[in-house]
């Protein structure tokens, strides 16, 4: 027995060695800062700021306490945890970094744990679990904290299946008991959870020969788990259905409404994801919008990459049945997010973290498959090199999450076309006092994409702050020419016409502030008309 198949044979060593290269890889992100829509997850919603909104988090959108009442999210158990850990340590980000990236270790455990039960034993769930949970592509989901909703689902999946296992193997009623409340702990994490049933029925074929060689007990667990799974997806389209669409966005656009468009552009970037399993080499969230309306070549090529993963799978379920698993529950973790409902995104990075579960029993199998090769000492060697490469990937991403400014830099460098994050970097840097920079990112943000009042007033703000006071104005008007009941703009001029000793104008503003406080909106024209806006 070599020093590597001594060491994987002993667990607690396994899982030690586990914790301590997630930590070392996402040691960079530990002390970093909110970004990017930590602000609507946690750092302005109201319902994660103490333990006494949980009925709340179960019943309103997860962005309801942020004042995003068209928010189409349900994520309870993330708001919890996000809450349990403000009411314990406060508002400071760090401990929910902590937290993110100790779930994601615990999932490595856990993935090798199952692996071990799947029979791959030694080397091959260890680096299994190593590539895992150092892969660069699982950083949007481990170093952003509002990601959790991927490894806290991974976490309840990832149970719900060992325990399945074990159920099959022992047959003691009470590993069934915890495989369905684990199950329905994953439904609460994250909606894509449902495809949980597919995985299970994918375990049940890998565990027995065939469908009739069921037992009566696994069929009846087995129609259990899809009960719950029916039952909410049924509650998500009606109870937790926050906007009346039953897609993850409410854009009117020929992606949206066209399922053969979704599935031409899901063909054409299917490629792009295997290409990021490999090696993602440009990481960065804000992907372009850009759907794909005939098949060409890169289309072609997804669809014939599909076909040959469909036809492996059918050939593996005739033999070993380990590809028809890898593959089965790689696919079906993606088929939420393939466009058949249209979602926020064309692609994501994070959507890979549950697929990774059957990447990583292709990886398993794929070790196994070298222990008789003669090289095999070269083989890990090389995939000890591959290590450090996406550990050392892992932690300059994390390093980039970690501060705002940085990650915004970096989103830019690879997206020019975002008024978004021009506007959250400007932000950003006028929260640091870096007032002129800011006013320069809200005017390239209002150039790209001039539709939201909120940059107008956030740059107004900024010119305040540089004392240009006639340009505030300016910017003001703009917003509540877009929406005249904008109240933070109406409050803006307000204070403004307040501090200029206008008292007309602040008195008029004060009538207009009370008036969208009443439900009543003002019109463009009678603040114009009134106000002599067009010449403040």
């Amino acid at each position: 027995m070599n020093f590597l198949e001594g060491f994987t044979a002993k667990k607690p060593l396994v899982w030690l060695f586990l914790l301590l290269i997630t930590v070392l890889a996402y040691s960079p992100v530990l002390r970093g800062n909110y970004v990017f829509d930590d602000d609507i997850f946690i750092v302005n919603n109201q319902y994660v700021h103490d333990l006494n909104h949980v009925k709340q988090i179960y019943t309103h959108s997860t962005t309801d306490g942020a004042g995003v009442g068209e928010g189409n999210f349900y994520r309870p158990n993330q708001s919890l945890c996000h809450a349990i850990i403000y009411s314990l340590v406060g508002n400071g980000p760090s401990a929910q970094h902590v937290f993110s990236v100790l779930v994601h270790a615990l999932n490595a455990c856990l993935l090798f744990t199952f692996l071990a039960l799947l029979g791959f034993t030694g080397i091959p769930a260890l680096v299994a679990a190593l590539i895992f949970t150092i892969h660069p592509i699982q950083t949007e989901a481990v170093a952003y904290i509002s990601g959790l909703s991927d490894p806290l689902s991974m976490m309840f999946i990832l149970v719900t299946c060992i325990c399945f296992v074990l159920y099959q193997k022992e047959s003691r009623i009470y590993w069934a008991i915890f495989s369905i409340v684990s199950l329905v702990l994953a439904l609460f994490s994250k909606e894509s959870s449902i495809m949980t049933i597919g995985v299970l029925i994918l375990l049940a074929l890998y565990l027995n020969a065939s469908i009739k060689k069921f037992s009566n007990a696994t069929k009846y667990f087995l129609g259990i788990a899809f009960i719950l799974c029916i039952g909410f997806l049924y509650l998500k389209f009606t109870t937790f259905n926050f906007t009346g669409n039953i897609a993850l966005t409410s854009a009117d656009n020929e992606y949206t409404q066209s399922i053969w468009v979704r599935f031409v552009t899901f063909c054409s970037i299917f490629p792009r994801y295997i290409g990021m399993l490999i090696f993602p080499i440009d990481q960065y969230i804000e992907k372009p919008y850009l759907a794909y309306v005939s098949l060409e070549a890169l289309g072609l090529g997804g669809l014939m990459l599909l076909g040959a993963l469909g036809y492996i799978f059918y050939t593996s379920y005739k033999s070993t049945k380990v590809w028809m698993l890898a593959i089965g529950i790689f696919l079906l973790f993606l088929l939420p997010v393939s466009g058949i409902i249209p979602t926020n995104a064309i692609y994501l990075e994070h959507w890979l973290y549950l697929p990774f579960l059957g990447v990583a029993i292709a990886i398993a199998q794929g070790v196994k498959s070298i222990e008789k090769i003669k090289y095999k000492s070269m083989i890990l060697g090389l995939i000890a090199l591959i290590s450090v490469a996406y550990i050392s990937k892992t932690a300059f991403r994390s390093y980039q999450w970690a501060d705002a400014i940085r990650f915004y830099k970096n989103e830019i460098h690879y997206n020019k076309k975002s008024a978004r994050i021009y506007n959250n970097l400007a932000m950003v840097l006028n929260s640091k006092k870096e007032y002129q920079s800011a006013a320069n990112y809200y005017l390239q943000a209002i150039s790209i994409y001039d539709v939201y009042p909120q940059t107008h007033h956030n740059l107004a703000q900024t010119y305040i702050a540089l004392n240009q006071v006639s340009n505030a104005i300016v910017e003001e008007y703009k917003a509540l020419q877009m929406n005249p009941g904008f109240i933070y703009s109406l409050k803006g001029l307000f204070d403004i016409y307040t501090t200029l000793k206008d008292t007309k104008r602040a008195v008029a503003f004060e009538g207009y502030i009370q008036q969208v406080q009443q439900g009543q909106q003002p019109s463009w024209n009678e603040i114009k008309d009134n106000l002599h806006a067009d010449k403040p």
